[in-house]
């Protein structure tokens, strides 16, 4: 446990979960590199922050997603509130390294950045599912001498533990035809199968509609929608051109 003061300086943005201020200990030596990101909300409105600290401690140790330190429950204008302190990132979001670079990315670039939040995405869908992946959520990080950048996933208070559903379109949507499910067993996988108590009872039952052209199901017939007037005994029998048509029907 710390026994040092800790000080917030400027805002670095605010939203419905609350405010990040960049951090420092109270008695900062300008040479020291102990900065943080601290994001803040009060009780009892601090859920969504309760949650990203939660789900960053489960993710720890990926260089792909941003660092958690901890958490802190502070005494602030004599209210509570819930701090989480994470890496401080230099180098603002992705949107701003979108919005700032200087004409256009090359490819090679742009596939060394998508490459590293590939990975990141690849360790968080292991248990969870983010839920709000944008560039103003992807934190940059200068840390190359040959002016590339680390990129690191964060805001992880909309995440959710990965459940059913994602398992139930893992198996629908899997590449390899060995494990992709047919529809016969999708019925019976459990997201199916436990969400059916939420379906009113006989919702599924078949509402058979009465056939308005005639008494049979099904009808074969002519100049039902012909513009003029038809005299029905003068016309040629329907069969052959119905046959003609169904050459062009057969497989």
């Amino acid at each position: 446990m710390s026994t040092i003061k800790w000080k917030k300086h400027q805002i670095l943005g605010s939203g419905s979960y609350g405010t990040v201020h960049v951090a420092s200990p109270s008695e900062h030596d300008p040479n020291s590199t102990d900065v943080v990101a601290v994001k803040s909300a009060s009780f009892p409105h601090a859920y969504l922050l309760k949650n990203e600290s939660n789900v960053l401690y489960e993710l720890r140790g990926c260089p792909e997603i941003v660092l958690c330190f901890g958490d802190d429950i502070s005494v602030e204008n004599n209210k509570e509130v819930y701090n989480v302190m994470l890496e401080f990132a230099p180098g603002g979001t992705l949107a701003d390294l979108i919005e700032n670079y200087p004409g256009k990315m090359s490819e090679k670039l742009v596939v060394f950045y998508t490459r590293m939040l590939l990975k990141g995405l690849s360790h968080i869908h292991e248990s969870f599912v983010h839920c709000d992946i944008k560039p103003r959520n992807i934190l940059v990080f200068p840390c190359r001498k040959d002016g590339l950048n680390h990129l690191k996933i964060a805001d992880f208070g909309l995440a959710k533990e990965a459940g059913k559903e994602q398992d139930f379109l893992r198996r629908c949507l899997a590449k390899e035809k060995s494990k992709r499910w047919t529809a016969d067993k999708l019925l019976y996988h459990s997201f199916i199968v436990d969400n059916l108590v939420k379906v009113p009872e006989n919702c599924d039952k078949v509402i058979s509609s009465i056939n308005p052209f005639g008494s049979c199901s099904w009808i074969s017939t002519h100049d039902l929608f012909s513009t003029h007037d038809v005299d029905i005994t003068s016309c040629p029998s329907s069969f052959p051109r119905l046959s003609s048509l169904s050459m062009y029907l057969s497989p």
